[in-house]
């Protein structure tokens, strides 16, 4: 076995000396090098030569790291990566004077090779600042008007009341009944498709892209780091990257056509229901050549986006709700109380009852502060360098929104690791002015998506909890099973698989459930 030569002894020093001089020559080369009149970026922790922070960067929730850092150097953070300018906004004010007030240059995603070597680029999330990024969320906005969106009401709702029959008859396959509801209402409202119960062919394809975009990034950031890398492995024999990369396109290209094809066949036969991609067909109908086809290949695009982009995060959310229900007994206790007031027995919430339903609204609230979907949000870029305050933020930084630290800051939010709806309530019991939009992005690339996301976020909500009671399960032993308040390292936090009970609130709410006629058309 070899061993590191100790500076105990003589023999061992003596051959570290050529080494400590080397390092000693590097650190004095790298001071004369370095400019003296460089220009003062915000506070961080000291880089290293060439690598920068990077040994200092945690590869598990990084957010954490973020925060603490924060309290340490300012609501502004400065770090590099190999000559990278990387910069952290751990507040609100923060966001609205970077993102939101600087808009125009602050609009651009960070340049991921990784993703453009896939066909990645399609993805409007992380789509560079530009005319074809205009053009693909011009068409969404389109659709996601508030206004637009009221169609799309009644399927919601027929979904969500699907998914709470599901709680009650298969209460252990509360996992699949949500990503099942999330991913039928997509699939709606992108291409009017029901996907079949149980295992459905273009759902399947449709989530195999989704977890390619989110558990990717990683990978995207080293490609970043290292711009040659993706040159190297494109023609490295023996590491399957180009069979890899290959079939992950034909994935892509796939997970668009199918959908697409079942649209197109559905408007033969006369029977497409309501959807972006049916719409967008009919207003481009009477295009020809070329002209067509470019138009189906955007209608493809944005259409894959309402899929990718909306139902992770929803069912994110969903199985969130689920577990923090779990364990705050008292707050589900007293948002039933108030359907219950509110809505009497005899019925089902609607969506027109939302505004009558404060504590409701406060609970959903709360539970995307308490537990953030996207707790370190997507980054963006900036297109020119700019000062803030004294500090300058060169071209090309990336700007990292520290959504966690805004939902744990101890100046807006008292008790922040304390899941408290009340605290989105004013002491009359109204609903306050903090509508908690941190989830939904910032600035120009905000979500456009989020009036859709939070129909259908709510509409479930406020359905199981005037129907159903959800609890710790109790095991063959009859002893309560724990239930871990733990989540994964992804970009999306959906939470790890646990164990609950979710039951009928009694005998006339089960019956209320069975004989309400819904439609899903």
């Amino acid at each position: 076995m070899y061993y590191l030569p100790s500076l105990n002894d003589a023999e061992g020093a003596s051959s570290w000396l050529p080494w400590l001089g080397l390092c000693a020559a590097g650190l004095a080369l790298y001071g004369a090098l370095w400019p003296k009149n460089r220009p003062t970026y915000p506070p961080g922790p000291k880089p290293l030569p060439f690598v920068g922070n990077i040994p200092q960067l945690p590869i598990v929730r990084p957010w954490l790291r973020f925060t603490e850092w924060g309290k340490q150097y300012g609501d502004i953070v400065h770090i590099t990566a190999f000559g990278y300018h990387i910069v952290i906004l751990n507040s609100v004010s923060a966001i609205n004077d970077i993102l939101d007030k600087r808009s125009r240059i602050f609009s651009d995603r960070p340049r991921l090779r990784f993703m453009s070597f896939l066909n990645g680029d399609l993805f409007i999330p992380m789509m560079p600042y530009g005319d074809t990024w205009r053009k693909h969320r011009g068409l969404l906005h389109q659709k996601f008007r508030a206004g637009e969106l009221s169609i799309f009401r009644t399927m919601e709702f027929a979904q969500a009341h699907e998914m709470v029959k599901r709680f009650m008859t298969k209460p252990d396959d509360f996992f699949v009944h949500v990503k099942n509801y999330t991913g039928s209402v997509t699939m709606h409202v992108a291409y009017g498709y029901r996907p079949s119960e149980g295992r459905d062919h273009i759902l399947e394809k449709a989530d195999e892209v989704t977890h390619f975009f989110t558990d990717n990034l990683i990978k995207a950031t080293i490609m970043e780091i290292f711009p040659a890398l993706h040159r190297i492995l494109e023609w490295l024999p023996g590491t399957g990257y180009k069979e890899w990369a290959f079939q992950v396109r034909k994935m892509l290209d796939e997970v668009l056509d199918l959908p697409f094809k079942f649209v197109e066949n559905e408007i033969s036969k006369g029977a497409a229901q309501p959807s972006f991609t049916s719409d967008q067909l009919d207003k481009v109908g009477g295009l020809k050549g070329d002209e067509l086809k470019d138009s189906h290949k955007w209608i493809k695009e944005v259409a894959g986006n309402i899929y990718i982009a909306g139902t992770d995060t929803m069912y994110a959310a969903l199985l969130s709700f689920i577990q923090s229900m779990v364990l705050h007994q008292d707050a589900q206790k007293k948002a039933q109380i108030e359907i219950d007031r509110v809505i009497g027995h005899e019925r089902l919430p609607e969506f027109s009852d939302r505004e009558s339903l404060p504590y409701v609204e406060a609970l959903y609230r709360e539970l995307l502060r308490y537990r953030p979907v996207t707790p370190l949000g997507v980054p963006h870029a900036g297109t020119e360098g700019t000062f803030y305050s004294e500090y300058y933020l060169p071209e090309k930084v990336v700007v990292l929104p520290n959504v966690w630290a805004m939902t744990r800051d101890e100046r807006v939010y008292s008790n922040p690791d304390k899941f408290l709806p009340e605290r989105f309530l004013t002491s009359e019991g109204k609903l306050n002015n903090d509508n908690i939009p941190l989830t939904y992005g910032f600035g120009r690339r905000a979500c456009v998506g989020r009036p859709l996301a939070e129909d259908t976020l709510w509409i479930a909500i406020v359905l199981t909890l005037a129907t159903c009671d959800i609890a710790k399960k109790t095991d063959k032993n009859g002893q309560l099973v724990d239930v871990q308040d733990l989540f994964p390292d992804n970009l999306i936090s959906t939470p790890l698989p646990f164990e609950c009970s979710i039951k009928p609130r009694s005998a006339a709410k089960k019956k209320l459930m069975e004989t309400v006629d819904v439609n899903i058309s």
